[in-house]
């Protein structure tokens, strides 16, 4: 997100919901605790860019209450516009021409993350695949994507 210049970046506020716990760690994460388990966002990163250099500005989660959280911006220049970013760890594409809508989601010890669902596209990625061509209108999927 970029935070125009003159405008107030603790203004900024995120809603949670589904959460039975909210907290900052000691590295800058914020951590979601669900009854499923838990999800960390990984502390954003802020940088102002100025005379073709990238300047890192501080950065960091406040939690409000138990549904909202805050970012909270150390000093920085207010006439230049502020970016800040969230950090992406792990991320992919899975897909092909059609629909494809995925259904269930694990991830095991090594962070490969197994998805189930079904797809209607005539070009769903495949690897050694039991079905090599879409059989019909729609065919289920396991697919593992390693981390």
């Amino acid at each position: 997100m970029t935070v125009a210049p003159g405008a107030d970046p603790d203004r900024v506020q995120l809603d949670v919901d589904g959460c039975d716990r909210l907290e900052v760690d000691a590295e800058g994460n914020l951590l979601l605790g669900t009854g499923g388990g838990g999800i960390a966002l990984r502390k954003p990163l802020a940088y102002q860019e100025a005379g073709g250099m990238r300047r890192e500005v501080e950065v960091s989660y406040a939690v409000v209450n138990r549904s909202r959280v805050a970012l909270r911006v150390a000093e920085y220049d207010g006439t230049r516009s502020l970016v800040i970013d969230p950090v992406l760890t792990y991320s992919t594409y899975l897909g092909g021409n059609g629909t494809d809508v995925g259904y269930g989601i694990a991830v095991d010890s090594a962070g490969n993350a197994y998805v189930t669902g079904w797809t209607g596209s005539t070009n769903f990625p495949t690897a050694n695949p039991l079905q090599a061509s879409n059989s019909g209108s729609i065919d289920a999927f396991v697919t593992k994507l390693n981390a």
